[in-house]
């Protein structure tokens, strides 16, 4: 799950914020949570508590607009039969462990992904299935 990070103030210099090129920086949620535990492990229980809030109503919202996230093997598990990722340059490579097996992604954010990656891939197929709800 992914969310455009909030605008900062002079007393929240604490996380990364602004634009590259013109588009609005997009971090994964659990970017999010680990930023309020670290905040919160440092004595800034009042930024802590504003960014747990955020990530609640971006999880709550979510739900409502219908949006399933999975992990990337999950989402694989349904596309395996026309989808054959040879080279995942597409997720973090740095802590593939976690980038494949545990952060949660939605249907988009996973093609998107294949996408930049090296693929035995039938495109029609991946598709189809991607408009499929």
């Amino acid at each position: 799950m992914y969310s455009i990070l909030p605008e900062a103030t002079e007393d929240r210099t604490d996380c990364s914020h602004g634009f590259t090129d013109g588009f609005p920086r997009v971090y994964p949620i659990e970017f999010y949570e680990h930023t309020a535990a670290v905040l919160r492990s440092n004595g800034k229980e009042s930024h802590a508590a504003d960014i747990e809030f955020f990530c609640k109503w971006i999880r709550h919202l979510s739900k409502s607009l219908g949006v399933r996230t999975k992990t990337s093997e999950e989402w694989h598990k349904e596309v395996k039969d026309f989808c054959r990722i040879m080279d995942p340059d597409g997720w973090d490579r740095s802590n593939y462990q976690h980038s494949w097996h545990e952060e949660k992604i939605s249907k988009q954010e996973f093609c998107k992904r294949v996408g930049f990656s090296t693929c035995q891939c039938d495109f029609n197929k991946l598709t189809e299935w991607a408009k499929r709800p």
